[in-house]
């Protein structure tokens, strides 16, 4: 459910006043959301490795072309858009504060 304009206006200005209270806690709250997303990233980011990995192996196992070409391509896909996902998640924080 989206918050109306009225409530993110709202929810900014108490940020705002947090922040002014106690600049190390919102500090540390930026820095908190930015490290969980980092590591989810890195995670989904081993996942498939993992599972394109295992793919190419299994392929070359059973002389399967299609896991080959699927564990392979996955390998040269999902990096790149992991990064551009975490590139344009980093974007909307920095968007966040000027509306």
């Amino acid at each position: 459910m989206a918050l109306s304009r009225r409530e993110r206006r709202a929810l900014r200005e108490i940020e705002e006043i947090l922040s002014a209270e106690d600049p190390a806690l919102a500090g540390l709250m930026r820095t908190s959301a930015r490290t969980r997303r980092e590591r989810v990233l890195r995670m989904m980011m081993k996942l498939a490795l993992a599972v394109a990995v295992l793919l190419v192996v299994l392929g070359l196992f059973l002389s399967d072309a299609g896991l080959l070409t699927i564990g392979l391509l996955m390998m040269i896909v999902l990096p790149p858009t992991l990064w551009l996902v975490a590139f344009l998640m980093g974007e909307d924080d920095s968007e966040r504060g000027d509306d």
